[in-house]
């Protein structure tokens, strides 16, 4: 008889400690639901004295077809792993310095740089073409250069200084710089690994857009015009925001133009994550291409941008800043 009631007494505590699990478990689930679904502010983290370290993978296929004649491509790859400091902070925006601590740069194809490959960890760059020298010349000052900026708390970036050194060689460099390592390119270097993050706090499907617009000399301008959507938390790690990035581009000629310019085709989407924790971007991923025609005196050409960026945390994101000085 005591055996039996013992039996049935574990059997209820087992139900019993069963049920419990159930519903924990329940309440885990819609507590993750809810808080998944909670509005959630996404700002950058600017303290004084914080340092970001990125590495940045950018690709780009160029190529120009002119009716009857030969066609041109070249294909670029730059790494570069930089830092950002951050110093002064009012009003809720941030002074900032970025550090080139290595530049890569390797150009393929046809044209004046094809056959280039430079490494600022190098001693010997590989020179390419005639303007090779000249452009060895400019990265390498590119790489020991500090160039400062103001971003707030969205990522929204402004008032980018270069170095007098800098500017000096990249005057110097002439058209062997070409755009990517001109002074709007460098800023670029900036610009380009800074999503724009929302107003205010957002729950999973909102979105919210930015323009933004490149001037082309003589001809007019690109409008860029982006929208961001809010995924969610990643599965695996609840502190990382997805969201989604799509891109449109249209033109904007010049009413002076010299040619006649048509967009026949594009398209461009990426994400990036953002970490709610340390309050900073983690990646960031782009893909794009566009197709223009230029026109002029009964001449057509058909250019090709295609392009890729990942930018990517390298941890320890609070890491301090190396000593310059030697030892």
């Amino acid at each position: 008889m005591i055996h039996a009631a013992s039996n049935r007494n574990g059997r209820r505590r087992a139900r019993a400690a069963a049920l419990g699990l159930l519903i924990a478990a329940a309440t885990a689930t819609a507590t993750a639901t809810a808080t998944a679904a909670e509005p959630v502010a996404l700002r950058w983290r600017l303290e004084p004295g914080r340092v970001f370290r990125y590495a940045m993978v950018q690709e780009t296929r160029f190529e120009s077809k002119p009716d009857g004649g030969r066609g041109v491509r070249l294909d670029r790859r730059q790494q570069v792993d930089f830092r950002w400091t951050v110093g002064q902070v009012a009003d809720g925006v941030a002074e900032l310095t970025m550090d080139i601590e290595r530049l890569r740069v390797r150009i393929d194809g046809e044209g004046p740089t094809a056959g280039f490959a430079f490494d600022s960890a190098a001693d010997d760059p590989r020179p390419g073409g005639p303007f090779g020298d000249r452009l060895a010349a400019l990265l390498k000052e590119l790489a020991g250069s500090e160039i400062a900026f103001r971003m707030d708390a969205r990522g929204e970036a402004s008032d980018v200084r270069l170095p007098d050194p800098l500017r000096a060689r990249i005057r110097e460099a002439g058209d062997a710089g070409s755009a990517a390592f001109s002074e709007e390119g460098a800023r670029n270097l900036i610009l380009q690994a800074l999503p724009l993050l929302p107003e205010g706090p957002v729950e999973p499907g909102a979105a919210w857009t930015r323009q933004t617009a490149a001037a082309m000399p003589r001809l007019g301008a690109i409008v860029l015009d982006k929208t961001y959507t809010l995924r969610g938390p990643r599965p695996d790690r609840p502190a990382l925001r997805e969201v989604d990035v799509e891109t449109r581009v249209t033109l904007r000629p010049a009413p002076e133009a010299d040619l006649e310019m048509r967009l026949i085709r594009q398209q461009g989407s990426g994400s990036f994550d953002f970490d709610t924790a340390l309050g900073l971007v983690a990646s960031y991923h782009l893909e794009d291409a566009l197709t223009t025609e230029y026109s002029a005196h009964g001449q057509r050409v058909e250019q090709t941008l295609a392009g890729r960026i990942d930018v990517a945390l390298a941890p320890p994101a609070d890491a301090p800043c190396p000593d310059p000085s030697p030892r």
